[in-house]
């Protein structure tokens, strides 16, 4: 996978590593056919806004996003543009479109609320965004899951279905996840959940399943959830450039598979340039059990990027099951040049193993010992400029809590203005609050 251009990035626009044309237009096919009729008159774009009154004819303006999403499938409409300030709360949505683009408005910067309660209109869907098409792109919007009433649930912002590739571009998401007491309510929520497919696995079918992609471009995660949950050993494809993750939970949690995966199910990517990520929990977790004992290959390529888990216990990766590095050494592919690891001093867990619950930690300074591992120039330290106090709650977290000293003695800055690791921090969108009920 090739690194994507550093240049901003416009909704249009698909990043190298992206779903293929071809592809994208075969995952879509059968969701354009089921449009409902050919409409009477022809909209460019929909928009949601407090005044539907006195747009252009080829404007169509709502009151919802929700409203949005059900005309965009109905019309055949590619592009939504949010024109409000603030926040607004919306009620889940679900979007079937082959590809469509939520941006804001020029000039303004909305924020979508949601607060799922226990009132019977979720039907057990614990999600706020349900997609299925080809290609989803949130553009410049900001997007708050609030679970402080919500009933339990493995809770989901985004639930991908199908094949989806779900692209977030300068965009803020925070999972508000704790109760008064700063506890987590909810310990596998995610940000993004992926439905497993059943046609997955198995040698049937004319070409292989399309893996999920998720891309993250100058945009912030933040709150206590984990970024992507796999489910049953689904494959997928995470991509994140210039962002800033920080999360009491894990970047990445795959579950394990009832059967053994084939090469037709794929495998994980993870590929990161200039990423600063906080995980409390670390970086990647390959579980399996006794009912589902079987994971897939991961593979990462990461440069450039901050690394740090802010739990002594916790390991950068982990992956259940098997308790030597002999026996990993054919299903990771771990690649990174030029990162930072401040404080993250275990690299890798292997176990509990499904025999004996055996564990094998390996601490980084091994990393001789790891011929998976194919990490050059690795660092250990860095300057910050002042990191938040650990007791603020990660999702009141700001991109300028982690900017890094500038300075010479500082070995993430080389010359210029933009730092040599982690995330350039004056590209982020500055979040918006929105008060706890």
């Amino acid at each position: 996978m090739q690194p994507v251009d550093s240049s901003p990035m416009q909704p249009a626009e698909v990043p190298n590593g992206g779903p293929a044309q071809s592809d994208r237009e075969s995952a879509g096919s059968n969701l354009r056919a089921q449009t409902t009729s050919e409409p009477s008159q022809q909209f460019n774009r929909i928009v949601v806004a407090d005044e539907t009154g006195g747009w252009a004819e080829d404007v169509l303006a709502v009151t919802s996003l929700a409203e949005a999403c059900r005309e965009a499938q109905r019309l055949g409409v590619k592009r939504i543009e949010l024109h409000f300030d603030g926040p607004r709360e919306e009620t889940m949505l679900d979007i079937a479109t082959s590809e469509l683009t939520i941006s804001s408005g020029i000039g303004y910067r909305p924020l979508i609320v949601f607060r799922p309660k226990d009132d019977g209109d979720l039907a057990g869907r614990a999600a706020m965004i349900h997609a299925s098409g080809s290609r989803l792109i949130w553009y410049n919007v900001q997007i708050l899951l609030d679970l402080t009433e919500a009933p339990s649930h493995n809770w989901s912002l985004f639930r991908l279905h199908s094949f989806v590739g779900l692209e977030l571009l300068g965009s803020v998401l925070t999972v508000r996840n704790v109760d008064p007491q700063g506890n987590v309510q909810h310990p596998a929520a995610a940000f993004v959940a992926l439905e497993r497919r059943a046609s997955g696995s198995g040698e049937s079918g004319p070409k292989p399943p399309i893996p999920y992609y998720v891309n993250l471009t100058d945009t912030m995660l933040r709150g206590q959830a984990t970024v992507v949950r796999a489910e049953q050993a689904t494959a997928f494809r995470f991509y994140a450039q210039n962002s800033l993750i920080v999360t009491r939970n894990l970047l990445t949690d795959v579950e394990g598979s009832l059967t053994r995966p084939s090469l037709r199910d794929g495998r994980i990517d993870i590929v990161l340039r200039h990423v600063t990520i906080a995980a409390r929990m670390g970086l990647v977790r390959m579980a399996v059990s006794p009912q589902a004992p079987y994971q897939l290959d991961l593979f990462t390529d990461i440069a450039d990027s901050i690394l740090m888990v802010t739990d002594d216990n916790s390991p950068l990766f982990q992956r259940m099951g098997i308790n030597r590095i002999e026996a990993v050494d054919d299903r990771l592919d771990l690649r990174g040049r030029d990162n930072f690891y401040p404080g993250s001093t275990m690299f890798l867990r292997l176990g509990p193993d499904l025999d004996a619950g055996q564990t094998a930690d390996v601490d980084v300074d091994r990393h001789d010992q790891m011929p998976f591992l194919k990490e050059r120039s690795p660092h250990l330290t860095l300057i910050w400029q002042g990191l938040p106090d650990w007791g603020l709650s990660e999702e009141r977290h700001l991109p300028d809590h982690y900017e890094l000293e500038r300075s010479e003695f500082n070995p993430a800055f080389r010359l210029g203005d933009e730092p040599s690791g982690g995330a350039a921090i004056s590209r982020l969108p500055a979040p918006i609050d929105a008060p706890r009920l």
